[in-house]
């Protein structure tokens, strides 16, 4: 699988200001937003990657079937042998047991052989997905800084806006993605959610439905603190549109000393 490598080039080592004492601060603030972008395509690759191992695992169904055959051996094997005269709640505590048993071996016998289980592999997928919209969350908050900050300009604010406006969901799902504790209880602060309904590709309901750290293919959602339902791409066209609003932070600012080059 591809990796988009997002490329930069800092104009200089310094910016150039009228207060010297805010040199250091632009200087680590720009390599932040470059950081952060890197760290957003490193997260889309990972999390394409195990995408695909889903897809594959999946489609694969003499691995699937295999699996089943394994488990329903070693669960035989763990059966007791039962009375004749056992009452059904013996019953169904011993075939839960071995249920157990055949399931716990299997899994670590797959480990022992490098296979993680299906539903890891899912986690990573949405670990990935919140890595990726970290990263953006913070792209967003340091473009904030950079436009309030020393040496703003309009063309620094003008990216900080095109940033918004491409992913204008993203602070309120990275807080719903951060208090997950709170969303799983229909909470804001405390406070109830009024859940909206919600149309987008995959969720579609005409009541209010409580939706949180949801994966719809290429998109992560939730249910934000409003009642609405928000997402974001983690897409190499977003990581693109981010390293292109970067690179116009950078070329906006006045630079002494030879260019810098990313990576």
């Amino acid at each position: 699988m591809m990796m988009h490598i997002p490329e930069f080039t800092k104009p200089g080592q310094w910016p150039v200001l009228e207060d010297s004492e805010n040199v250091m601060e632009v200087e680590a603030l720009t390599d932040l937003l470059v950081r952060c972008v890197e760290e957003a395509s490193l997260a889309l690759y990972l999390f394409n990657e195990t995408g695909e191992a889903l897809r594959g695992r999946a489609d694969d169904q003499n691995q699937w079937s295999q699996e089943l055959r394994a488990e329903w051996k070693l669960r035989q094997s763990y059966m007791p042998k039962i009375p004749p005269d056992a009452s059904d709640e013996e019953y169904e505590r011993a075939d839960a047991e071995a249920t157990r048993r055949a399931r716990v071996d299997l899994r670590q016998q797959q480990l022992a052989n490098g296979v993680m289980p299906s539903q890891y592999v899912r986690m990573l997928r949405f670990m990935h997905a919140r890595s990726f919209l970290y990263a953006f969350d913070t792209v967003d908050k340091t473009l904030a800084l950079l436009a309030a900050g020393p040496g703003a300009s309009e063309v620094i604010a003008e990216a900080k806006a095109r940033f918004k406006a491409a992913f204008p969901d993203l602070t309120d799902v990275r807080d719903s993605a951060h208090h997950l504790g709170d969303r799983v209880q229909g909470k804001r602060r405390n406070r109830k959610i009024d859940l909206q309904p919600i149309s987008s590709r995959g969720v579609d309901t005409t009541g209010g439905v409580l939706v949180i750290d949801h994966l719809n293919n290429d998109k992560y959602g939730s249910v934000l603190g409003d009642g609405r339902f928000g997402e974001i791409e983690v897409t190499v066209e977003s990581v693109k549109l981010a390293q292109d609003v970067v690179q116009t932070v950078l070329d906006s600012i006045t630079w002494r000393g030879s260019p810098d080059y990313s990576p």
